[in-house]
């Protein structure tokens, strides 16, 4: 679904959000918060929540069940604890989204190269794409750290198409955040909702502004090919 944002150029390249759109990481994310929780005495999170909170970090997750006992501890050390456990664990329970390799293997029929731009540091999130065979050829990674400014600030995407020599009017950013579209919108790439993701049940999508939404990994061929037939592709790399 398109909310008719005006397309200039074709599809030379597209970047992912990595937690909640091209990986699923949030039950690992879940087991290495139950095991900090029940280190200090605390009942499990519910799943539920912690699908929907597995995107807003460590303290987001342990404090849903510690609640106003959370500041009592050390941060730093529940911290710790939580990614000692993760660094672990960090692909016990996670996989790619359903139909994810499809959408992989059409970027590569159409020798598209494809990058990750995420909130995840890269001592986490390097180790994650390193443990799936069938992500070796991402051709950039940025993270927390790469760049001083974080989403929704454009300099994320702004830093990947630089190492990819690729303009921001000819790329695609998808994600199952706000955060993530307006970073796209900002650095000028059409931007697709990933609505598998990691949404509350309430989010109005169409609030985003992306300049689509999919309901699935299985609707992101159609989208790239809509695009990349929309008009001419001009490719700086």
């Amino acid at each position: 679904m398109s909310n008719h944002r005006p397309l200039t150029t074709g599809t030379s390249a597209v970047l992912f959000d990595l937690d909640g759109t091209l990986i699923d990481t949030w039950r690992d994310l879940m087991n290495a918060s139950n095991h900090v929780l029940a280190k200090h005495g605390f009942a499990a999170m519910d799943p539920a929540k912690a699908r929907l909170l597995a995107t807003d970090g460590i303290a987001a997750m342990l404090g849903s069940v510690m609640g106003d006992r959370f500041d009592g501890f050390e941060f730093d050390l529940l911290k710790n604890e939580f990614l000692d456990y993760y660094l672990a664990n960090i692909h016990v329970e996670s996989k790619l989204f359903d139909g994810f390799e499809q959408v992989l293997d059409h970027l590569r029929s159409k020798l598209i190269p494809w990058g990750i731009v995420t909130n995840k540091p890269g001592f986490l999130a390097k180790p994650l794409l390193d443990s799936f065979d069938c992500l070796g050829d991402c051709m950039t990674l940025v993270c927390n750290e790469t760049v001083r400014e974080k989403k929704p600030h454009p300099a994320p995407v702004l830093h990947a198409l630089k190492e990819l020599k690729v303009r921001p009017e000819n790329a695609v950013y998808v994600g199952d955040h706000s955060r993530d579209i307006s970073c796209g919108n900002n650095a000028g790439t059409v931007t697709v909702a990933a609505g598998w993701g990691y949404i509350r049940e309430n989010e109005n999508l169409a609030l985003w502004h992306a300049t689509y939404c999919a309901q699935s990994p299985a609707d992101l061929p159609g989208i790239f090919s809509q695009i990349r037939n929309t008009a001419k592709i001009v490719n700086v790399r």
